[in-house]
């Protein structure tokens, strides 16, 4: 029984660990930890220009460039995710995500 259990565990994770990301639940992640902060509602950040190409360099460059005071060291994977699918569909418009 035990080992069932643990089966069906270990065969449900994986797809919670792969889900989409949510634009819309995205949004208010970027409005209360990133734009009155460091960006303007567009997702453009004030700095030396840097530009990512897809959602992956977003989640990037909020890991290394986003403030801990701006509640960015608290944002999950998933909210990253879900930020940088945001600001894809309302800004970027990335080829690929």
């Amino acid at each position: 029984m035990r080992f069932a259990a643990l089966t069906l565990t270990a065969l449900t994770l994986p797809g919670l660990a792969f889900a989409d990301p949510d634009p819309d639940r995205g949004a208010p992640l970027f409005e209360a930890s990133c734009a009155q902060v460091c960006h303007v509602m567009q997702g453009e950040a004030f700095n030396n220009g840097l530009t990512a190409q897809n959602r992956s360099e977003v989640i990037t460059f909020a890991k290394r460039f986003c403030p801990a005071d701006a509640g960015g060291k608290h944002l999950t994977e998933t909210d990253l995710a879900d930020i940088a699918a945001h600001l894809d569909r309302e800004h970027y418009h990335f080829k690929t995500p």
